[in-house]
């Protein structure tokens, strides 16, 4: 039918029985028929079909139960509350020839109507076409207004962007067909479900009409697949997995660059509860006194920052935001250098206020127990702050700029400067912490929205959750012991299938042996308990009459129960022991230090179950082999006793073979031995003896095994980028894991698990109270044969500083051992100078924008990075010590050469936290120059410059003052006209943007009194102000009358670059001060007269 006799119908839906009261309103449910046209490749046309339905109560949206089909002509269906769009089977069934009007009457202004199929399988990009609908006026003439929305896979309202389409002059019933062209949505979350919301405009009411015969009845939409969008990396991520946090310092994970937190005061993890519930773990704050603290958060977040968190809350807040609980942040005491990321207002609204601006939020609330995602971005440099809440943009405000100075370092807890203020605390859940050190677009906030809700990474990737109890591990160095002595076990709770993260909350069972040999648990029991640590040792005694024997080792019983079955690191759980044997035990170390091992030859005793010298006073040579366990293979031998454990007994070959090595044994049955291996990771010794004749033991077999860790002993830096580096610029480094004997290790990042090193720094220089930390980002890449490269190191300041590195794990494969390195503590990273300068002109007039020749005008020069922030350490000031400022040179990058910059010199002392101003003045060469625009250019002694930055420009002009002579009666009042004038590259004209020149009169002197004229019987003023001129002229300067017979003329001068002569501004003479306006050059005379008159009229002649 219609354009769907080519469709085939992908799934058939029914439409529902719903009904769902809440105070006084109907809420109603959208059912969609989704129809694919055949042919068609990613874009379709998809049509809905709508249809009225009784029903019982529904969710948003609600769930399909069954259909009724309206039964009369003109029904109205007294418990209508849903509509439904059909498939085309369904519109015949339910459309027979007669026309079918099932009407629907409400005053309530809005109607939602919701889809409540599956939802889209993949991102969509969506636009409208067209919507189908009979509609009547229940009084007078109004307007219906249609817009598209859909439903986020937690339940959110997104409207579609363009304006809602609007259907006037409805009155009496008539089809319409509503255009939709101008909605669309664009990267809508998978699972996202369709809707479409009517609205009217006067309160007696629309009457609705849908199911008709004339199929009028359907909205049409375009879907098309959207390419998926890959968000920016992040520069942090706090995914809060781990399984408790003690307190101890790094626990709490950064993902993304190790800048590790630690939780405080108490702060717990618990598990998700389900997807939308949070990810894996979680955290939970109490409001009271517990955070994250996270030392590098605040370099993170000081400047242009994107930042995405789930919360759950039903904390109040308070409308002051400093009052406020919230994310993360800080309170400037009585100032303003302050930032709230996340704070939450008395009604429960989220904002992002920064430079003591307040009451920026969302618009709908988020403390109602339900999970929520929010994102805060802001850009440094325009001020421009954005508020997401679960996907969708809410709110945009323009705000301070430039970087935040007072530091914070938390989560969950708000700062402030006084120490007499306490924090504000966050009450709640939060997850997922992500910060990104750039502007999250709104379709980058979208996709993480629709991939963390559905419990992916952000990036989409899956997510493993490693948090739970997955199985038990039982350990044991070889699987093989002796009858005669006991061996230790350990047993381990592993909260992922590779046992690399241990489960902490508590595990109990028993251990099972399952063989031959009686099985003796050295604390009498096989029970075990394992806390919080998350393993536990145990002894075992596997004893025999004379004979070797194996048995089975497993575990039963376990609470809570394990998600997989218990493993063993050994080969089939089986542990053999052997009536003799070597027993030892080599302690895990540092590669390369030397360890003296003593190995124990016994046997079984003939009369009981105890040991005794298995060969005494004696000397022997023993079969000796060394083999990988993790990393598997390796370049390199163990050395035991000055042997290579390889056939050529080389230092540069692999462990190979069986070696001989002699050793002496004492009358207990012990020989010392010395044993070192220069690489790392998790290696095997194993020792074997066979009885000859030649010694009088004849069948004796004799073999032990034992494994052992060696951890790297420190890291070590090579192949920094040369200094001066560029703040914010990448720079490079290579960092080599070492040895005892500062030797490179090179299994190092070979493990099964690679391990890896994070990368931090320490700022060396400046010092004071002036010097900022800055913001550091970078991670170094995977290590290879020992050594890792790292090429994106950033550090967004100026000075010197040092690197470090850390094992990422601070646990070497479980053996508690660590490892560390750094470039020292002298600064021997750098110099970092700024990466540009940014030069901002105010001009000798501003309002008038230019300046005259040879006028003082200001430049600030602005040491910026290259993420065009402020580098606060460029400084000359006793704040910071040593001074990293340099001497500054001002030009005209413009190069004009028709005059001379003068005063271009900035001493690097005016710099204070990466800013100075300057007041040269450019001089024209010849006075007679036209217009000309300079621009300021910055240059230290570095070569760091303006010219890759924004560089201030001014109007010079060539300036003039004219004093005009003035004639007039002695009985009246004398206007003095003086005017502003600049070369316009033909003449002199009126300067009409001068006003900003002001003139005091008293700089004016007055002399050369003629006739009756006396000194002071007129005195130079102005009718009103202070002298300023309008439009470059001065219109109220003014001689007062000097009276009946006072006339005469006086010469006047205005002292524009000194002071001369005297003048008259009272009663009595004064001496003239200086105007101190040079750049007008020489100062203007005239003459004013009274007692004559002057007219325009040259010649004139009368005809009659």
């Amino acid at each position: 039918m219609n354009n769907h006799d080519n469709c085939k119908t992908m799934q058939q839906l029914l439409p529902t029985l719903n009904k769902c009261l809440s105070a006084k309103k109907l809420s109603f449910a959208f059912l969609v028929m989704a129809l694919f046209c055949t042919g068609l490749a990613q874009a379709a046309s998809r049509t809905y079909f709508m249809y009225f339905n009784n029903g019982t109560a529904l969710t948003q949206p609600p769930v399909t139960t069954n259909t009724i089909c309206p039964v009369a002509n003109d029904t109205e269906l007294a418990s209508v509350t849903g509509i439904a769009l059909m498939a085309d089977t369904d519109n015949t069934t339910c459309v027979p020839s007669t026309s079918r009007d099932v009407k629907w009457d409400s005053a309530t202004p809005t109607l939602s109507v919701y889809y409540n199929g599956t939802g889209y399988a993949s991102a969509m990009n969506i636009t409208g076409t067209s919507i189908g609908i009979r509609a009547r006026s229940q009084s007078g003439t109004q307007t219906l207004t249609v817009n598209l929305f859909y439903t986020t896979p937690s339940n959110n309202k997104v409207y579609f962007s363009g304006t809602p389409a609007t259907q006037t002059g409805i009155s009496s019933r008539a089809d319409y067909t509503i255009n939709l062209t101008g909605l669309s949505a664009s990267n809508v979350p998978a699972g996202s479900k369709l809707g479409v919301e009517f609205s009217w405009t006067a309160s007696s009411g629309m009457r609705l009409s849908i199911n008709q015969s004339s199929n009028n009845d359907k909205l049409i939409v375009n879907e098309t697949t959207a390419t998926p969008v890959v968000p920016p990396t992040p520069i942090a991520e706090y995914r809060f997995d781990e399984n408790s946090w003690s307190g101890a310092p790094g626990q709490v994970i950064d993902a993304i660059a190790g800048n590790n937190g630690t939780a405080i005061n108490g702060v717990i993890t618990t598990n998700s509860t389900g997807i939308g519930q949070g990810i894996c773990r979680l955290g939970v704050f109490d409001g009271n006194n517990d955070y994250v603290e996270v030392p590098t958060i605040y370099n993170q977040l000081k400047g242009t920052f994107s930042f995405s968190a789930w919360l759950n809350t039903t904390q109040v807040g308070n409308n002051i935001d400093w009052q406020a609980p919230g994310i993360t942040g800080v309170e400037e005491n009585g100032g303003q250098d302050d930032v709230f990321i996340g704070w939450l207002d008395a009604s429960g609204r989220i904002g992002l206020n920064v430079k003591n601006d307040n009451s920026f939020t969302s618009t709908s609330s988020v403390n109602n127990g339900q999970w929520h995602h929010v994102v805060f971005t802001r850009d440094m440099a325009t001020g421009i702050t954005k508020i997401y809440v679960d996907g969708a943009l809410q709110n945009t405000r323009t705000q301070g700029t430039g970087a935040i100075g007072n530091t914070f370092n938390g989560i969950g807890i708000v700062r402030n400067t006084s120490p007499s203020n306490a924090p504000k605390y966050f009450n709640g859940k939060l997850d997922e912490i992500l910060i990104f050190n750039n502007i999250l677009t709104d379709a980058n906030v979208t996709q993480i929205y629709s991939n963390q809700s559905t419990g992916k990474n952000w990036d989409g990737s899956a997510r493993i959750c490693s948090g739970g109890f997955d199985h038990i591990q039982i350990e044991h160095p070889s699987g093989n012991g002796v009858t005669c002595s006991p061996t230790t076990l350990t047993i381990k709770a592993c909260a992922n299938a590779a046992c690399t993260t241990l489960y902490t909350g508590g595990v109990s069972g028993a251990l099972t042996a399952t063989g031959t040999g009686t099985a003796n648990w050295g604390d009498g029991t096989a029970n075990f308990n394992i806390p919080a640590s998350g393993s536990v040792t145990k002894t075992l005694q596997l004893t025999s009459v004379n004979t070797n024997v194996s048995t089975t080792l497993g575990a039963a019983s376990i609470t809570p129960a394990p998600t997989a079955t218990t493993s063993c690191n050994f080969a089939g759980c089986v542990y053999t022991a052997f009536n003799s044997g070597f027993i030892f035990n080599i302690l895990d170390h540092v590669a390369g230090v030397t360890q003296t091992v003593s190995i124990s030859a016994v046997k079984k005793s003939d009369t009981s179950n105890a040991c005794v010298p298995g060969l005494a006073n004696v000397t022997r040579t023993l079969q000796m082999a060394c083999s990988y366990i993790n990393p598997s293979t390796g370049t390199l031998p163990m050395l035991v006793n000055g042997r290579y454990l390889n056939s050529a007994n080389s230092a540069s070959a692999m462990c190979a073979s069986s070696n001989p090595v002699s050793l002496i044994f004492n009358n207990t049955g012990i020989a010392d031995a010395t044993l070192s291996y220069p690489d790392v990771g998790n290696m095997r010794l194993t020792v074997a003896y066979a009885g000859s004749a030649a010694t009088g033991d004849a069948g004796l077999s004799i073999n032990g095994t034992d494994t052992f860790i060696t951890a790297p002993k420190d890291f070590a830096f090579s192949s920094i980028t040369a200094a001066p580096i560029k703040a914010g610029n990448n720079f490079s480094a290579t960092v080599t894991a070492r040895n005892n004997d500062n030797n490179l290790t090179p299994n190092f990042g070979n493990e099964s698990s690679p391990e890896s090193a994070a990368i931090s720094f320490t700022k060396y220089q400046p010092t004071g109270v002036g010097a900022v930390n800055g913001s550091f980002s970078g991670t170094l890449g995977s290590f290879t044969n020992g050594v890792a490269t790292s090429s994106n190191l950033n550090w967004s300041e100026v000075g010197l500083i040092d690197l470090n590195a850390t094992l990422s794990s601070n646990n070497y494969l479980g053996s508690g051992l660590t490892a560390n390195g750094s470039t020292g503590t002298v600064g021997a990273v750098g110099r970092f100078i700024p990466h540009h300068f940014d030069t901002v002109v105010t001009q000798g007039c501003s309002s008038g924008s230019f300046t005259y020749s040879t006028q003082p005008f200001n430049v600030q020069v602005r040491a910026l990075n290259a993420a065009n922030a402020l580098t606060q350490n460029y400084d000359g000031s006793i704040n910071t010590t040593p001074n990293f400022a340099k001497t500054i040179t001002l030009s005209d990058s413009n190069a004009s050469g028709l005059g001379s910059l003068l005063s271009p010199t900035i001493a690097s002392s005016a710099f204070l936290a990466g800013v100075a101003n300057a007041t040269p003045n450019y001089s024209f060469t010849n006075a007679k120059t036209s217009p000309t625009i300079i621009k300021l250019r910055a240059t230290d002694t570095d070569s760091v410059s303006s010219a890759t930055g924004s560089e201030g420009t001014t109007t010079i002009r060539s300036g003039r003052l004219l004093l005009k002579n003035a004639y007039g009666s002695e009985l009246l009042n004398l206007p003095i006209a003086l005017e502003a004038q600049y070369w316009n590259g033909s003449s002199y004209i009126r300067n009409v943007q001068d006003n900003c020149t002001t003139l005091p009169s008293n700089s004016i002197a007055m002399s050369n009194y003629t006739s009756a004229l006396a000194a002071c019987e007129t005195q130079i003023g102005y009718s009103t102000g202070s002298g300023a001129l309008i439009n470059g002229v001065s219109s109220f300067l003014r001689l007062t009358k000097p009276g009946a017979g006072n006339n005469g003329s006086a010469d006047l001068s205005l002292n524009l670059n000194g002071a001369a002569g005297s003048t008259c501004t009272s009663s009595s003479v004064s001496s003239a001060t200086n105007a101190n306006l040079p750049w007008f050059g020489a100062n203007p005379t005239s003459r004013a007269t009274f007692g004559i008159y002057k007219t325009p009229i040259i010649y004139m002649r009368e005809n009659y």
